[in-house]
């Protein structure tokens, strides 16, 4: 957030419903019901699934993520709901509250550059296909929920320009399927956007990166990478 603002950027950061923290919580949505319910992910599932390393406490080598900081990453963890997204139907991803927020914002703010990451690939996603007048383009950092259906991907954003953006050990994380779905909304986008692309940074000999790359120790030089798309 701070260093795109600091290249001029003006930038609004979606904090969504399902997360405690947000103040957006719908917490009658806890009330009387048998599968809403508050969960926190744990360190022992992060650790490999993020790209940390193959088991907790044994980094990759070059990884670029400061693991020794790994218990200020865990306490800062938001309990969210882990069904129904804090109400309104759906899942934890893309719920109707979540994406009624996010497009709340965009209608005040925008037309903006849509930038996700992770489980906010699904809400962003299906924002893009209802407000694509609101959306100049999209960055998916290792989303969740990249489109691979041509006629979606055409109404997401309109004409907007896509990028995907992934770090490294994707196979060893189990996640080669998602960075392949990004990759083909990336492709299907460059039919009618050809600044669209796929990131993929070892492609680009940069090793380590994690699914966090914002934290990253090299996260300038990505940010910057982002900064120069937008701008072309």
């Amino acid at each position: 957030m701070e260093y795109f603002a600091e290249a001029g950027h003006p930038v609004y950061v979606f904090n969504p419903p399902r997360n405690v923290d947000s103040g957006g919580l719908d917490t009658a949505a806890l009330q009387n019901s048998d599968s809403a319910s508050l969960s926190r992910w744990p360190i022992d599932r992060a650790w490999p699934t993020w790209g940390f390393g193959p088991d907790v406490g044994d980094p990759y080598e070059d990884v670029r993520y400061p693991v020794e900081s790994v218990d200020q990453l865990v306490a800062s963890f938001p309990a969210y709901v882990s069904s129904g997204g804090g109400g309104g139907g759906g899942s934890r991803f893309a719920s109707p509250l979540e994406t009624a927020a996010l497009e709340a914002l965009l209608n005040r703010v925008g037309p903006a550059v849509l930038l996700v990451h992770s489980a906010g690939g699904s809400s962003g996603f299906t924002v893009a296909q209802a407000v694509p007048d609101l959306v100049e383009r999209i960055v998916a950092v290792e989303p969740v929920g990249a489109p691979t259906d041509p006629q979606t991907v055409a109404e997401m954003g309109g004409d907007a320009p896509f990028m995907g953006v992934y770090g490294d050990y994707v196979d060893e994380r189990g996640q080669t399927g998602r960075k392949e779905a990004t990759q083909t909304t990336a492709e299907l986008a460059g039919e009618t956007s050809p600044a669209s692309t796929l990131l993929s940074l070892p492609d680009e000999g940069i090793s380590g990166n994690t699914h966090l790359l914002m934290q990253d120790d090299n996260n300038g030089e990505i940010a910057d990478r982002i900064i120069s798309w937008i701008s072309d």
